[in-house]
């Protein structure tokens, strides 16, 4: 059995999504948007200080 998994917060189990709905942008429900620092990389939660 196959499934696809949804982790909206890192260190906590996955949601199971079913049905998914996909177009040539990705899935629906991914990510549309990130936040970033001034040298250009990805602001994380694990580096709050950035």
């Amino acid at each position: 059995m196959t499934a696809l998994y949804r982790h909206p917060v890192k260190s906590m189990r996955g949601q199971a999504r079913v049905p998914v709905g996909g177009t040539r942008a990705g899935l629906s429900g991914d990510p549309t948007h990130a936040v970033l620092d001034e040298t250009g990389a990805i602001g994380s939660a694990e580096h709050p200080r950035k």
